[in-house]
């Protein structure tokens, strides 16, 4: 490794030194001089990189979307016949979504006519879908795997040009794009970010990147920018064939989530014992195979029938049709210095073997079905964040000296013989660093200043 790590906050350029293969040579030159279209909603982030909105097939929305038959054309005419890409990074489904059989009529009828493509489906080719869910972050390792695609797709020859779109080409395709421009420019995330919106968006009119889980996975791609290539196809390796459940992956079992000063209404109810009406959940969720949802690993529910002095805790597992207790509660006032108050849960939750992208889903709800609370986003709570459990296991690590330490064997050796076997995993996140309703920064009512999650490797 080249240097030691203390944060993914304070990288500086000259570490992001990461080169994919057969990268162009140049990627910033002068945007003046790249085609243009009037009538397109595309953007050249660099000569061969462009980012646009979804393109459809059908009105009204061709009317002000891009057209897809217009879109092809246009990369027809500028970079060669098929010599292009679409990376589709859109996973959810709507009725003016483009088919592959469309795709590929489109691609079909903008061939000239002394051209022959040899395949009666060039979808494969010419297509990549590759998407996950909207105002969400991809598993990192497939974050990895189209890099290393669009590298391929751009190596091609000196014209070749990939499109990236989401719906917007604005949260996902800022996302990759920004991923990409730190690989090949040796910039840093902000350099990049502020590249992908000055390119895409009228100055001060958009914002590019901005939700946080997102600039949270920046932030790991700067990390995983740090590290040397043998490191990097160690934690790329460990990451992308997770699934296959072999017994060398990562296994992580959730211990301990510690919540700092948690909402007024528990502080109310510990401190009078009066039985209010509210309840909280706290989910563990990562995708389903096709990226389009979402699976829920384990649930935690917390409402004042739990509280006393310790009482035990009921969660509820997807691959268990009854609650089961596992764990406990533990309030403390003023334990610290700083004043804090502590909700700490105790529990002993194993996750899936080879899971590490982790969403935590957080509400806050009455168990009165037809209370006001459930229908005023101002009166409840619905928020959540995404943290990869393997990337934080690694910055917690104090071997990183070591050449091997990013091997799932050399982390748990460790954390037997340094950590005592409470486990080394450690993540914390601010409530201003969680994600809203929808990509936006409605939370409604805040529920805690800071919440940690810890785990052990198992």
């Amino acid at each position: 490794m080249k240097a030691k790590i203390s944060s993914v906050a304070s990288l500086n350029s000259s570490a992001l030194s990461h080169s994919i293969p057969n990268a162009p040579s140049t990627i910033i030159s002068d945007g003046s001089k790249w085609p243009k279209s009037k009538h397109l909603d595309i953007s050249y982030i660099t000569p061969k990189l462009i980012v646009g909105s979804y393109p459809v097939t059908k009105y009204p929305k061709q009317l002000y979307r891009v057209s897809l038959i217009d879109l092809v054309q246009f990369l027809n005419n500028y970079h060669g016949t098929n010599n292009w890409k679409i990376f589709n990074l859109k996973a959810e489904i709507c009725e003016s979504d483009y088919s592959d059989p469309q795709f590929n009529e489109v691609v079909q009828k903008t061939l000239p006519k002394n051209h022959i493509y040899q395949s009666s489906f060039p979808s494969l080719a010419l297509l990549s879908r590759c998407g996950w869910l909207d105002h969400e972050v991809p598993p990192f390792g497939h974050l990895q795997t189209i890099l290393k695609n669009i590298s391929v797709a751009l190596g091609t020859n000196d014209a070749s040009a990939v499109f990236l779109h989401c719906k917007m080409g604005k949260g996902r395709s800022g996302l990759v794009t920004t991923a990409y421009l730190m690989s090949q420019s040796s910039v840093t995330k902000e350099k990049a970010l502020d590249m992908f919106e000055k390119a895409r968006f009228k100055s001060g009119a958009i914002k590019g990147v901005i939700i946080k889980s997102q600039l949270r996975w920046l932030n790991y791609q700067g990390f995983y920018l740090q590290l040397d290539p043998i490191e990097q196809g160690i934690v790329y390796s460990s990451l992308t064939n997770g699934i296959t459940g072999n017994e060398k992956m990562c296994a992580f079992e959730i211990t301990k989530i510690c919540i700092e000063n948690p909402f007024d209404l528990l502080v109310d109810f510990l401190n009078t014992q009066k039985i209010m009406d509210w309840t909280m959940f706290i989910e563990f969720q990562t995708y389903n195979d096709q990226l389009n949802g979402y699976v829920t690993l384990f649930q935690c529910e917390i409402n004042p029938k739990h509280f006393g002095n310790t009482k035990r805790l009921t969660t509820t597992a997807s691959s268990r049709d009854k609650p089961r207790k596992q764990g406990e509660f533990e309030f403390q006032e003023n334990p610290s210095s700083n004043g804090s108050q502590y909700l700490t849960i105790t529990l002993r939750e194993p996750l899936p073997r080879g899971v590490s992208d982790i969403r935590v889903n957080l509400s806050f709800k009455s168990l009165k079905k037809n209370s006001l609370l459930n229908h005023f986003p101002l009166l409840n709570s619905s928020v959540h964040f995404w943290y990869n459990s393997y990337l934080e296991t690694l910055l917690c690590s104090t071997k990183t000296h070591c050449r091997s330490f990013c091997q799932f064997e050399t982390l748990k050796r460790e954390q037997e013989q340094c950590f005592q076997n409470v486990g080394m995993g450690y993540f914390q996140v601010s409530w201003a660093n969680l994600d809203g309703y929808k990509g936006t920064t409605a939370k409604g009512i805040k529920l805690f200043d800071s919440i940690d999650i810890h785990w052990s490797l198992i």
